[in-house]
């Protein structure tokens, strides 16, 4: 019995039955090879009977990667007996799937199928993949550092553009200069007051934009950096106010949870007024278990 191993053809496997015994022949046919059965052992299928010829079947495979293939039978001339195929001689015929022959008493039964070959649609995908990877990849990116900007500018209250009318540099630089300062004290307060993280937060929002107008780059730079700072301290303290507000609530300390949501409301931007209204609603339900206080 002969073996290859499977490639881009048509597996073909042949069944040889004579009288009582059997052979089995597993190869994979190419298009443009040639198979030969016959009596001779320079076939490559040897059947010792004499009713099959030297040379008696000749079996090719047509079509090619993108045309449909099928394995093609071929007596070859000169053989003695016909082969038969459901009772008829057979000279060429193109055929698929299962099928039986016959020469005298010799049975073949030959079983076609396409073997694996490479598609191209799946190498198609597979490229497209590869090139359209790294672009998803950035833009998912840039669209992330754009949504948290976004979400700076609404969490840090300036969702409108901060007016700071002035007319001249020395006019906006001294302005600039005054905001600075002033959010610089409301900063230093505001870890106790909440309020005062607010205020420090437009002074320093007022500061940039002043000394903006005045070409004050390095001023400007100071006064984006302070703003930041404060951006991350009221995010900080959101975030403190959040957690204390549900320990209280879940200890029933109504006065404590009270305090916590006047603050986490204080610090809340003007583009959060869905959680405001929720926390109103936090803060009218405890005012009712506390008796109006």
């Amino acid at each position: 019995m002969k073996n290859q191993s499977s490639g881009s053809g048509i597996s073909v496997e042949i069944r040889i039955m004579v009288n009582d015994s059997e052979e089995l022949h597993t190869m994979t046919l190419s298009p443009g090879q040639k198979l030969f059965i016959g009596r001779l052992t320079d076939n490559d299928i040897v059947i010792s009977h004499p009713a099959v010829s030297r040379k008696h079947l000749e079996l090719s495979v047509t079509g090619s990667r993108t045309r449909s293939r099928c394995l093609c039978i071929s007596a070859v001339p000169g053989a003695t007996n016909p082969v038969l195929h459901r009772g008829t001689a057979l000279e060429t015929a193109c055929m698929g799937g299962s099928f039986d022959l016959s020469v005298g008493p010799v049975n073949i039964n030959i079983n076609a199928r396409t073997g694996a070959r490479p598609r191209n649609w799946v190498v198609a995908a597979a490229a497209a993949i590869l090139i359209l990877l790294p672009l998803i990849v950035f833009l998912s990116h840039a669209v992330g550092k754009q949504e948290e900007r976004v979400h700076d500018a609404v969490t840090g209250g300036r969702t409108k553009a901060v007016e700071c009318a002035c007319t001249g540099t020395a006019t906006c630089r001294r302005r600039g200069s005054r905001s600075i300062d002033l959010a610089h004290a409301s900063f230093v307060r505001g870890r106790m007051d909440a309020a005062a993280l607010v205020r420090a937060r437009e002074r320093a929002a007022e500061a940039e934009c002043f000394f903006s107008k005045a070409g004050a780059l390095r001023q400007k730079k100071q006064s984006a950096r302070l703003l930041e700072r404060i951006r991350n301290t009221i995010r900080i303290e959101k975030k403190k106010a959040a957690v204390s507000l549900d320990y209280f609530m879940a200890h029933k300390n109504t006065a404590a949870a009270l305090r916590a949501a006047l603050r986490l409301e204080t610090l809340l931007g003007p583009g959060e007024s869905e959680r405001k209204r929720k926390i109103e609603l936090m803060r009218a339900r405890l005012k009712k278990v506390q008796g109006g206080i």
